[in-house]
């Protein structure tokens, strides 16, 4: 799991992203096992401070990342009709297309 774990950030590092979506890709890719089909759900409070940015520019980012083909995005509802955090996949053919010009 470790190689893979390496492998996933080593794709991250190279998708052709910039600025505050190749941070926030990033974080992603921190978060996410590829034992779980690289999936995780980080708030995005919870990104926005692992990154030092605003909580809507981490909304924007993702929302860029998803229209781009890296990420896409599910929303989660709790029983009690609450969001607590939207469950991203990571999008491992996308990262691997960016990373066969190497």
């Amino acid at each position: 799991e470790i190689n893979h774990i390496f492998e996933l950030k080593k794709l991250c590092e190279r998708a052709k992203v910039k600025g505050i979506d190749k941070q926030v890709l990033s974080k992603l890719c921190d978060h996410a096992n590829p034992k779980n089909n690289y999936e995780c759900w980080p708030s995005n409070k919870l990104l926005a401070s692992e990154i030092g940015r605003s909580v809507r520019s981490v909304q924007r980012a993702t929302k860029s990342l998803n229209l781009k083909g890296y990420i896409s995005i599910k929303k989660r509802k709790w029983s009690n009709s609450s969001f607590p955090s939207n469950l991203y996949r990571i999008k491992i053919d996308r990262l691997e297309k960016d990373n066969s010009f190497f």
